[in-house]
């Protein structure tokens, strides 16, 4: 494209935060019930389904990789722009929280969970290892980092939406073998492909009809609803979140739709909130024993959401810009670009 897009969305940004906030309430939910006492059947049910914040943190991964790539790649020095901003912006928030995690693990061995087996490899580099990242959500990071190498390759190939459907094929012709929940051939990995799809017709003026987008999206979200309570089918509701997103974007990019400033915050800070929330939960739940449990799960919500914001705000921001400056003496940083937030 001849000149540069819009590369901070305030619509995505409130929805990751939203989606964040959905992941809290699942694992408030989890943990609370798990230590304490369970929470009112139908408040439970609802926390249930905040899972779904990570369907929607792998599209909006997707959707923002190509926005703020496709224009990019001819320019010079590309390659290593994309590598910097990919893995500073994932790893270095990641680590603090990772390795605090696997060293609690080992100190206080009486605090991991019996079902959840780590290893060091998993955790110090989200790549595939014997087992996982010690931080238990941090399997999502691990689809992330695949997605960041093989979108790289779409993106530098120039070959985005041939590649993307050769992918998917792939993804679905595994399927029968059983690799479910193998990164980069899962099948929730589709779900940056449906990013990528929303962003290439953002940028190339396509699928205009916002009405049709919307209605065929929220049957998928219905469709989802109605199927077995089964991981796999989420991608339905992935879909359906793709399609829904078109639209809303449009709307900002148009002027027809603002966004409040505290949910760019919270979508600021989602990343972060994400990484804290399970090891303060894993902490509240046990010293709270005697709360109620309503209430315990709510304080939870709170503080996961304000050290979230306070770790993106004095740690986060602080050390990516530090670690920027270091990579590119003498230059400018450049503002971090925000990455997913993936999430369990």
């Amino acid at each position: 494209m001849a000149s540069s897009p819009r590369t901070t969305i305030d619509s995505l940004q409130a929805g990751r935060g939203l989606a964040a906030m959905a992941v809290v309430c699942h694992h408030a939910d989890v943990y609370v019930t798990q230590q304490v006492a369970p929470l009112p059947a139908m408040l439970s049910k609802i926390c249930s389904y905040g899972y779904l914040g990570v369907d929607f943190f792998f599209v909006l991964s997707g959707f923002i990789i190509y926005h703020t790539n496709h224009w990019r790649v001819a320019r010079p020095g590309w390659p290593r722009d994309y590598a910097e901003s990919r893995l500073t912006r994932i790893y270095l928030p990641y680590w603090p929280i990772g390795l605090a995690m696997a060293l609690a693990y080992l100190a206080l061995p009486g605090v991991s969970r019996g079902d959840h087996a780590w290893d060091w490899v998993s955790t110090l580099t989200l790549l595939p290892g014997p087992s996982g990242p010690a931080l238990p959500v941090a399997w999502t990071l691990q689809h992330e980092i695949l997605f960041y190498a093989l979108a790289f390759a779409l993106l530098w190939s120039k070959r985005v939406l041939l590649g993307s459907l050769v992918w998917a094929a792939a993804i679905v012709l595994m399927l029968p073998l059983g690799f479910v929940q193998t990164p980069g051939v899962s099948p929730i990995d589709l779900e940056f492909l449906f990013g990528i799809a929303g962003a290439w017709c953002l940028a190339e003026g396509k699928a205009r009809n916002h009405p049709v987008l919307t209605v065929s999206g929220l049957l998928l979200l219905v469709a989802f609803f109605l199927s077995p309570a089964n991981r796999l089918y989420s991608v339905i509701f992935g879909l359906g979140l793709a399609l829904i997103l078109l639209p809303i974007v449009r709307m900002e990019t148009e002027g027809r739709l603002r966004i409040a400033a505290p949910l760019v915050l919270l979508g600021n800070a989602s990343y972060a909130i994400y990484l804290v929330h399970v090891p303060l939960m894993s902490v509240m739940v046990r010293v709270g024993r005697g709360i109620d449990p309503l209430l315990l799960a709510a304080i939870a919500i709170l503080v996961s959401a304000a050290v979230g914001i306070a770790y993106h705000k004095w740690l986060e921001l602080p050390l990516l810009n530090a670690v920027r400056r270091l990579l590119r003496p003498g230059g400018k940083p450049k503002p971090p670009v925000p990455v997913h937030d993936a999430a369990e």
